[in-house]
């Protein structure tokens, strides 16, 4: 069975750590976009750090997908491929990795 890849773009300090192992669970406001997203059986995420073809990109298996009541909980599983790392800028302000949502 073909896997399902979710497309999510991503800031810097949140793919690092994703990438790092640090950050597990990812948070989307619930909205009729990401609403009528999730019904589809997604196994797989692709992050990307910013648009365009040469930003640093991972792949992570998806362990589960929760759907409460004011977001969307994506659990990650391991990173299994990344590319364009060398293109990952950490140049920007420090906010808490534990905010409760990165909205887009």
């Amino acid at each position: 069975m073909q896997p399902l890849v979710l497309h999510l773009t991503l800031y810097a300090e949140y793919f690092s750590a994703i990438l790092a192992g640090t950050k597990n669970i990812e948070y989307r406001r619930r909205s009729e976009r990401y609403d009528n997203k999730f019904k589809r059986p997604y196994t797989h995420i692709k992050f990307v750090n910013g648009y365009g073809n040469h930003r640093p990109w991972l792949i992570t298996e998806i362990s589960r997908i929760e759907k409460c009541p004011n977001e969307w909980r994506i659990h990650l599983g391991p990173v299994i491929e990344s590319g364009n790392l060398h293109l990952l800028h950490l140049d920007i302000p420090r906010t808490s990795l534990n905010a409760s949502l990165i909205l887009f």
